[in-house]
């Protein structure tokens, strides 16, 4: 819902046309959204007030179109990670998101009613790095690197946007390192969502 001026407060600024109630508009702007920088996540970008603690968010896959998958030579894993990881975090979302007692469901699994908020987004980076070369060299040399963006939205209003990376070894290599990684990654997401329903970004 959008902010709107007090009605003395609109008085003000039409007896005086200055800076003053350009400053005050801005003030209010600013107060309807929180900025997150590194913690929990790399960037988000959030209205207030908080969300509802218990809300009901239903978690789609992320997008896996157009994403960097980094070197040619390395696509075959890439390609791997394609098909298994947009799926594998959406779990790890709502098992991560339950956690900080909200009712996470899957995205796909019924229609989403107007009421309900939804995580959606989509994977900007998918590269695998190189083993070899992070076995060899090491100090960051050949490492992968995955990031996504993402949004919330309730109906047809956008509640907020979030990016994160993940930088390191594993996510190519083994089954169970990409699990690993995936869940890391959803766990700093939920995270997010924890401290704004609790008003504590």
């Amino acid at each position: 819902t959008p902010l709107r001026l007090t009605r003395r407060q609109r008085q003000m600024c039409i007896r005086d046309r200055t800076s003053a109630c350009a400053m005050l508009a801005i003030a209010h702007v600013a107060l309807a959204e929180a900025i997150v920088s590194g913690d929990p996540v790399d960037h988000a970008r959030l209205s207030a007030p908080a969300i509802e603690p218990g809300s009901t968010i239903y978690v789609e896959d992320f997008s896996t179109a157009d994403a960097n998958l980094g070197k040619a030579k390395h696509q075959d894993t890439a390609e791997r990670l394609v098909s298994v990881l947009p799926h594998l975090l959406t779990i790890d979302l709502v098992e991560e998101l339950r956690s900080y007692g909200f009712d996470a469901r899957l995205g796909s699994a019924d229609v989403i009613p107007d009421d309900a908020l939804v995580l959606a987004g989509r994977f900007t980076d998918l590269d695998p790095g190189n083993q070899s070369v992070r076995v060899w060299i090491g100090f960051g040399a050949g490492k992968s690197r995955v990031c996504i963006k993402g949004t919330v939205t309730k109906g047809a209003s956008s509640l907020g946007e979030f990016s994160h990376c993940r930088s390191g070894i594993g996510w190519g290599e083994s089954g169970a390192q990409v699990t690993n990684s995936a869940d890391r990654m959803a766990q700093k997401v939920a995270e997010l969502f924890g401290r704004w329903s609790s008003g504590n970004l």
